[in-house]
């Protein structure tokens, strides 16, 4: 009887044993699992597509010429491409009345809505401002060129102009030698910052470009609607008062 009982004490102590044993199995196996759809969902997002839908005044051909190499050069990402949403008329130029209409069919169109210009605000301009306003609500971001007036006319402070009138539109200038404010450039504390371009290409206007396009190849480090409180954060936190494109943007 002695033998039997102990025999079976045996068998209790070892079935107990494998039972842990295959509990462990079971939740390695799920953390494998689990890990795995989170590695999958990762190289999703970091491999989905990123457009920046582009604004501006300029023909098709410079849009080809001029903007896209510039925005694939400082992109450095595979997965981005800019695309021309500028209105024309039927001799392929720049065409104000078709604008509105254009802006209201931007819903899923892309990640990033990049106006290459700003104007100042006017009746006729402000009736854009309810359909620039829904971009945030659908995940997309604003970004725009803090502008410069048409050639007689004067600077003036960016509450003044149409997109400094826009909620969360991120505004971004240039800078050119010594780091001084591209002039005549609208100006005020609703600009972001203004960015340094290659010696070469100083007064050219594509600091906003370059932004955009760092901005485009860094979009899916982040939920869409993260992105304004953190730019705003970290120009926050800088001394500078126009913040590197790299301290938005770290070079991975």
């Amino acid at each position: 009887m002695y033998q039997i009982g102990r025999h079976k004490k045996m068998v209790f102590v070892q079935w107990e044993s494998m039972k842990k044993i295959i509990c462990l199995f079971i939740l390695l196996l799920q953390s494998q699992v689990f890990a795995a759809e989170i590695s999958s969902a990762e190289v999703k997002a970091t491999d989905s597509k990123i457009t920046v839908v582009y604004f501006g005044k300029g023909t098709e051909q410079e849009f080809n010429e001029k903007i896209k190499p510039t925005f694939n050069e400082n992109s450095q990402c595979k997965n981005c491409e800019i695309v021309n949403f500028t209105p024309y008329d039927a001799n392929q130029k720049y065409d104000e009345s078709k604008l509105l209409d254009k802006v209201g069919q931007l819903e899923n169109k892309g990640q990033i809505i990049f106006f290459d210009w700003n104007d100042k605000s006017n009746s006729k301009l402000e009736a854009l401002i309810p359909e620039l306003q829904k971009l945030r609500g659908r995940g997309q971001i604003l970004v725009v060129s803090a502008g410069v007036p048409n050639t007689a006319d004067k600077s003036c402070p960016l509450y003044q102009t149409l997109f400094g009138k826009v909620d969360d539109a991120i505004i971004v200038g240039e800078l050119i030698q010594n780091d001084i404010l591209w002039p005549k450039c609208f100006f005020g504390p609703e600009m972001l910052t203004a960015v340094r371009p290659p010696r070469e290409r100083t007064g050219q206007g594509i600091g906003p470009l370059i932004f955009v396009a760092r901005f485009a190849g860094r979009f899916n480090k982040r939920k869409p609607e993260e992105w304004p409180a953190y730019l705003k954060s970290k120009k926050a936190k800088t001394k500078r008062i126009w913040p590197e494109v790299e301290e938005f943007f770290p070079r991975s």
